[in-house]
């Protein structure tokens, strides 16, 4: 028989063939000599229901309502077709000749059309045939239509032309398959349906920033010109367009940038442009628009319907709008929508966004060119592949084909001219070869970042046979391996690569292969699918699967007798190539994420006979290019930190927790075991300055991921609809990196409770709330890690919907340093002062700064520096003098500079002294326990006249009824101190609004004391708060009344221990009006000198301890709460 490759025909032709065959020895066995005409026309009968079989019919006999066959052509059982199907498998490979009538037509027909079109091949069988069979069967349908060679031949110059625009596209655009066959099958279709005015054709082209459209345009051009043999010209502007008459191709990009979509929609309906006659052009339309489509070669149409693609990106385009002022109304559409009717009845083209395989084909295309002589002054260049992915790597993170293209050949020449610099040849070309490699240090360096990404493969399949290939004969590979036979087995594994074997049977759902991966691509259309079969070759054909299945590749695999399979080296070589790619995508992707640039040297050095140029990439570095928060109009990367949980101290509850789920990132096959994911919302909570923010930066770092850090200010926008736009962005960007972390400063700006707004404002921040809440919800099953992270002063003002589980799944509490976390942080920065915990200074230190925050000790180790500069400008180093100024400032702020010289002899200045040596002596007498750190009665910027610092203590967590009365008998005793001045000329002189800092503090204790924590006999063990509102007011008289009665009982106590102990306060008042302020170990020395200075020794009144409503209390000053003043 005349035979050609089987790859080679086309696929109809090849059933029919099979079917004839299977037909032939059916009816006579092994002894069957040729396929005659009968078998030939029995097949297409047993095949007509099969609608491209009878569309070749019906095309063939035009004139006929219905095919009829001749009486020798008769219809096979049901039966009798199961068991003629069970034969093609085995007869595919047996030999058989072909009829005359048959070998004569196909002979003709391979002359036209190597690959044998069955209705080429049919029409010119039954024309110039004169079998019987086939005369009555063309008599009986009336004959073939008078149209047919016209229409054959047509059809036939359609097909010519797709298929070398096709070719043409594909040697001019690398890495877009999706894209070439989608024009092509644009232009196809304009031929069938050729448009009566107007342009020739319109393509929308979607693609991203680093997918160059006007490339494609430019390759379209060509294209054009080699499928129709007429030169096609590219314009890019309408005044060159207007002045011809020839056939071109109109391109123009960004149409959401234009202001003019409207008229443009109304020109092309029109058939011109502006003045211009577009009869003869095509015209592309470019956008950046629907970015959710071109990120994955599955979304942009590989695995997806092309109708179900076109009205999802056209839905698309025609809701963008642009932000163009303050409240409704001021947006516009990206497009106008008559623009985006216009387009709906063009075609579409998806660019992708390049995988490291792609840009790697281009670097091979450019070096194909210099090896080609396209470049005469450049010789041979020969890169390996490891030279060409850390040529990619030294690119990240700003990758595109022009980048890539403009960079290498800056490379190139470089290499081109320090080899002539080196050469001795003086010849009139450089003959050299360039050979690109890596030295062994250079290539361990990348062995260890691919080594990094393993590859998770996922097998649909119910045997072990291939997962036994994978894991034996790929074994230095880092491979993920996990079988399963149904959909629900893929869930939570999140492969990079699934394998589907075409003969598995999932009997729960009784789906075979290319059922189950249809399956497949409906619930999850991002998973990269490969199909192969473990049957004899020829079972499947190639073309049939990816057009009904739309998988990535197909591989095959023969099964032996042992159960083992026997696997070609070429399909072996081509499955390795298969996980080189994904890996070096995965590692591309990764370095993109990080935005870590690899630079290295290069070494140049010539052979013996100067033959060959070696260039050895050596000494690779890698860096991480800083971003901005906002890049290209959106959301960036801000940032990748490089502090870890080793450089934030204390806090260790919180590290524990976050290091726990690090370690579930850094090994993810744990949790997925379970079908779980690591928690993904944290909600920081505490006071300011407590390392919330550096924390989640830790965590970052800790974790090497990428970090977007913004406040909710950031995100928010006086713009109508543009906060909930960035808050989408920042979600998108973060899914892009991801995994990653999003951290949102000050959150309940823009995630209050909604119940509490009213009016306009609160439809903003309503909807503001509602896209974050949206957001935080899209996550879907299959999606990377992206831990969202947010900090709150105030977590009793944030919306409860927000709160919930699954947003953020945890709370997390900032506390105050303890003394030996703060210890610690001045051991580290200032460890020339405090070389370790024994120091004598670094205990004073801690007492003194026990209660401040991180953010504040940092504060007053920089004051300390500054101090030390100020002292001298030489100085490399911090005393401990500088230390303590800075402490003062920091906590106590600066002093009053403008202090008149009146105010050291005033009354006010002498009442000041007696008023803070009352809280002293009471503070001495009444809590010793609370020691106090100073003394003074110096004006302060604050508006502080004087004050009485204490330090807290760390440990004291709750307060019993008689502490919470010596704290407002101290409060008490500034007011009481000031009546006994001596001097006065009344003694209501000393009743002035000195003391209002103190009546605050004290009336605010003694009322949580008695209507929250029950300490109050007479008002009961009852929580005001615990009551429903309706009750509360009934009882505020009540409240309002015992209060009085404990700011009565502390006053006259207070004035009781200062009239015992006057002596003791008029040396404490006569020490500040000398000195201006003393520390407390000359407060405890003064009052020591009296042995008469003593306080009631009253024991505990058996009170139930209580919790502490702050950390600190009975804090203020004489106009602000600074201190007790």
């Amino acid at each position: 028989m005349d035979r050609c490759k089987m790859s080679d025909r086309h696929q109809l032709t090849e059933r029919i063939i099979i079917r004839a065959k299977a037909i032939a020895f059916y009816t006579e066995g092994d002894s069957v000599k040729e396929l005659t005409v009968e078998y030939f026309l029995q097949a297409f009968r047993s095949l007509e229901g099969k609608a491209e079989i009878l569309e070749i019919l019906q095309v063939l006999f035009e004139e006929a309502g219905q095919v009829c066959w001749p009486n020798e052509i008769g219809a096979f059982t049901q039966e009798e077709i199961e068991e003629i199907e069970l034969l093609e498998t085995s007869v595919d490979s047996k030999g058989i000749n072909l009829s005359k009538e048959l070998s004569a037509s196909y002979k003709i027909t391979v002359k036209s059309d190597h690959t044998i079109p069955l209705d080429r091949w049919v029409k010119e069988l039954l024309r110039s045939s004169q079998h019987l069979v086939l005369l009555e069967f063309a008599e009986i349908n009336g004959g073939l239509t008078q149209s047919q060679e016209s229409l054959f031949g047509q059809w036939h110059n359609i097909q010519q032309r797709v298929t070398k625009l096709e070719t043409e596209l594909a040697r001019h655009l690398t890495g877009q398959p999706t894209a070439i066959s989608m024009m092509a099958r644009a232009y196809r279709v304009r031929c069938q349906f050729p448009p009566t005015h107007g342009p020739k054709g319109v393509l929308t082209v979607l693609g991203p920033r680093s997918a160059s459209k006007l490339k494609l345009a430019r390759a379209f051009t060509d294209a054009l010109s080699v499928a129709e043999d007429e030169k096609y010209r590219l314009f890019t502007n309408l005044e060159e367009l207007e002045g011809t008459n020839e056939p071109s191709v109109f391109f123009l990009d960004n149409i959401e940038e234009k202001e003019f979509s409207k008229l443009l929609a109304a020109d092309l309906e029109a058939g011109k442009i502006m003045a211009a006659d577009v009869g003869k052009t095509w015209v592309i339309i470019g956008t950046g628009l629907g970015s959710e489509f071109f990120g994955s070669e599955n979304r942009s149409g590989i695995l997806r319907s092309a109708l179900t693609l076109r009205e999802e990106i056209f839905d698309v385009l025609e809701n963008e709008v642009v932000r163009g002022g303050l409240g409704p109304g001021s947006d516009r559409q990206a497009i106008e929508l008559e623009l985006v009717d216009v387009l709906r009845e063009g075609s579409l083209v998806a660019l992708n966004s390049l995988s490291a395989s792609g840009y790697m084909e281009v670097m091979d295309k450019f070096l194909g060119k210099v090896s080609r002589s396209e470049f005469p002054l450049i010789p041979d260049v020969i890169m390996d592949e490891d030279a060409k992915l850390l040529f990619l790597l030294s690119l990240v993170p700003n990758l595109s084909e022009q980048h890539v293209i403009s960079s290498l050949k800056h490379f190139v020449g470089k290499q081109v001219a320090d080899a002539w610099a080196k050469s001795n040849n003086e010849g009139e070309t450089l003959s050299t070869k360039i050979s690109a490699t890596l030295d062994g240090t250079t290539r361990e360096f990348l062995e260890k970042r691919r080594g990094r990404n393993v590859l998770r493969i996922f097998l649909f399949d119910d045997d072990d046979r291939m997962e036994k290939f994978v894991s034996q004969d790929f074994k230095g590979w880092e491979l993920d391996l996990h079988r399963g036979v149904s959909i629900g087995d893929v869930s939570g594994k999140d492969p990079d690569i699934v394998l589907l074997d075409l003969d598995i049977r999932d009997e729960d759902r009784n789906l075979f292969g290319l059922d189950l991966h249809r399956r497949i691509r409906e619930s999850n259309p991002d998973l990269p699918v490969f199909l192969f079969s473990e049957k004899e070759e020829g079972t499947y054909n190639a073309s049939e699967i990816a057009k009904n299945g739309g998988a990535r590749g197909y591989f095959h695999f023969e099964a032996r007798e042992d159960k083992t399979l026997s696997v070609a080296d070429e399909e072996k070589r081509e499955f390795e190539k298969l996980l080189e790619d994904f890996q070096h995508n995965r590692l591309l992707e990764k370095q993109i994420a990080q935005r870590r640039q690899v630079h290295f040297a290069v070494d140049l050095a010539y052979g013996d006979n100067q033959s060959t140029a070696s260039v050895v990439l050596k000494d690779p570095i890698e860096q991480t290019v800083k971003g901005s928060a906002f890049q290209d109009g959106g959301i960036g990367l801000a940032e990748r930190p490089d502090i870890t949980f080793k450089d934030v101290f204390g806090l260790e509850r919180a590290k524990e927790r976050l290091e726990h789920v690090v370690g579930l990132l850094k090994n993810p096959l744990s949790i997925e075991k379970m079908g779980l994911r690591p928690p993904s919302g944290f909600l920081f909570t505490g006071l300011p300055g407590t390392g919330k923010t550096y924390l989640a930066r830790a965590f970052a770092g800790e974790a090497d991921i990428p970090f977007f850090q913004l406040s909710a200010g950031q995100l928010s926008s006086k713009w109508y609809g543009e906060s909930e736009e960035r808050i989408r962005k920042l979600f998108d960007s973060a899914r892009k990196f991801a995994p990653s972390v999003i951290f949102i400063d000050e959150i309940d700006s823009i995630a209050s409770a909604r119940a509490g707004m009213g009016g306009d404002t609160a439809d903003h921040y309503a909807t503001i709330l509602n896209q974050l809440l949206t957001c935080m919800d899209g996550f879907e099953k299959d999606d990377k890690y992206v831990f969202v992270m947010a900090a709150t002063n105030r977590v009793d003002s944030l919306d409860p919907a927000i709160l919930r589980p699954g947003r953020f799944d945890e709370k997390i509490p900032f506390d105050l340093p303890n003394a030996s976390t703060i210890g610690k942080m001045f051991m580290h920065f200032l460890p020339c002062l405090f070389p370790d915990e024994k120091c004598a200074e670094l205990a004073r230190i801690k007492a003194r700064t026990i209660g401040l925050s991180p953010a504040e000790i940092d504060h007053v180790i920089r004051e300390a520096k500054y101090e030390a500069i100020k002292r001298d400008s030489s100085s490399k180093a911090v005393t401990f003098n500088d230390l303590e100024q800075a402490c003062y400032q920091v906590k106590y702020g600066a002093k009053k500079r403008d202090v008149s010289e009146t105010w050291k002899e005033s009354d006010d200045r002498k009442r000041t002294a007696w008023h803070e040596a009352g809280h002293a002596l009471l503070r001495r007498l009444l809590t010793p326990d609370k020691v106090i750190d100073l003394v003074t009665i110096i004006p302060h910027e604050s508006g502080a006249l004087g004050f009485v610092a204490w330090n807290p203590d760390e440990e004291t967590y709750s307060h019993s009824k008689k502490e919470m009365m010596d704290e407002l008998a101290v409060l008490m005793a500034g007011r009481e101190a000031e009546q006994m001045t001596p001097d006065l000329n009344d003694s209501e002189e000393g009743v002035n609004s000195g003391a209002s800092s103190d009546l605050r503090q004290a009336t605010q204790m003694a009322c949580v004391a008695i209507s929250r924590y029950g300490l109050d006999a007479e008002f009961g063990d009852v929580c005001l708060s615990g009551l429903p509102e309706s009750m509360r007011d009934s009882l505020s008289s009540k409240v309002h009344k015992r209060v009085g009665a404990w700011l009565s009982e502390a006053k006259g106590r207070a004035r009781r221990q200062l009239e015992e102990n006057r002596a003791a306060l008029k040396a404490l008042a006569e020490e500040l009006k000398d000195k201006d302020s003393m520390n407390g170990e000359r407060v405890k020395e003064i009052v020591g000198q009296f042995p008469a200075a003593s306080s009631e020794q009253e024991s505990g009144n058996g009170q139930p301890r209580i919790i502490e409503e702050e950390n600190k209390t009975c804090t203020g000053s004489r106009t602000q709460p600074v201190a007790s003043s």
